[in-house]
């Protein structure tokens, strides 16, 4: 296996029973392999296979046939698991908490420990009391290592926590909700929470336990245009910090943007898998003329596809080798040319095709 790769997925599939007899093939030998620090989106059209897929790499799923392995191990691995942050499609939580309660709570699943304090050695005159903490100290044996009296332990020196790096939980929880635009809602009921609101805390229970491998159900679903672009922001952030981001969409824009690579799902398959740079570099398919003027018989025989606002009109030219002869008779018949633009085939077109030719 490639070191860099963090996700590999080799022949897998799966089934679901439908009917008494017969089986419904939700993945159908899919092959995959995502690279450390990368974004890697998952696209398709609903009901394709994306979130069957999602949940067999989480182990939620047990798949039929094939093999998933993450960072080189079994998806069973508790270090593994210990090391994945999940958003699902739509998160659900306890609406009768708070933000700071229900991450208090993930930081609890996740065995984190406040650091940032270390505990003291037992007041003079009272030996035989231990200060609070959470959990107690064990007792140790007389004459234990690092024991202060019989029956009481010395506390431990303040060490790295165990999720999240050095600090108090409260700060690294905090930092997340700040992180994700919850900084004045933290201390809020859920149940005043919008959609967009707790797909932001999705995504914050997602970080809270600093995980090296981000795996997003639709993460910016319900989410408004100004929190889609904070959301894609946080995920090139993420990505510097050298974490993998695994994502699975319907909304192509976004992967364009975001991905360095996609693989395209339909009905269980995969039908593509490449750079977004490679699938989107089909070179020109067409040429857009920006002109001014008025419209008549013979320009209107010139170019099937025209889009006109007031005066000026855009002549959508499907054959790019016209364009030099099309320029010439819109300038005999009046027409200022104001510009002339390529166009080229974006991954939303591509993958529109891909699909129908599917």
């Amino acid at each position: 296996m490639n070191e860099q790769a963090i996700i590999q997925i080799t022949g897998l599939n799966k089934t679901y029973p439908r009917g008494f007899i017969h089986r419904y093939e939700a993945l159908k030998d899919v092959n995959l392999s995502v690279k450390k620090a990368e974004i890697f989106g998952f696209l398709g059209p609903n009901g394709a296979g994306k979130t069957t897929l999602i949940k067999s790499i989480l182990g939620l799923l047990k798949h039929d046939s094939g093999s998933i392995k993450l960072f080189d191990k079994d998806i069973d691995d508790s270090d593994v698991k210990n090391n994945i942050g999940y958003l699902p499609e739509t998160p659900n939580f306890y609406s009768y908490l708070t933000a700071f309660e229900i991450m208090k709570l993930y930081a609890r699943l996740y065995t984190m420990k406040d650091v940032s304090t270390p505990a003291t050695r037992p007041p003079d005159g009272d030996p035989t009391t231990l200060l609070k903490t959470n959990p107690p100290y064990p007792p140790l044996l007389k004459g234990g290592e690092g024991g202060l009296k019989e029956g009481i332990a010395s506390p431990p020196k303040a060490a790295r926590n165990d999720r999240g790096g050095r600090g108090n939980v409260d700060d690294i929880i905090k930092e997340k909700l700040e992180l994700v635009g919850l900084k004045d809602a933290i201390h809020t009921r859920l149940r005043a929470y919008s959609k967009g609101m707790l797909q932001r805390l999705g995504m914050a229970q997602a970080l809270i336990n600093d995980p090296q491998l981000l795996i997003l159900d639709e993460p910016m679903s319900g989410l408004d245009p100004i929190g889609r672009s904070e959301f894609k922001e946080i995920m090139h952030k993420l990505r510097k910090q050298g974490k993998t981001i695994f994502f699975s969409s319907h909304i192509i824009p976004d992967a364009e943007e975001l991905c360095d690579h996609v693989a395209v799902i339909r009905s269980g398959k995969i039908i593509k898998v490449g750079s977004v740079s490679e699938l989107v570099d089909t070179g020109t398919t067409g040429v857009d003329i920006t002109a001014k003027g008025k419209l008549n018989d013979r320009v209107k025989q010139l170019v099937k596809n025209i889009t006109c606002s007031n005066e000026q009109c855009i002549f959508h030219v499907n054959d790019p080798e016209k364009t030099n002869a099309i320029l010439s008779e819109l300038i005999k018949n009046g027409f200022n040319i104001v510009k002339v633009e390529p166009v080229r085939q974006t991954l939303e077109t591509l993958i529109s095709k891909m699909i129908k030719e599917n």
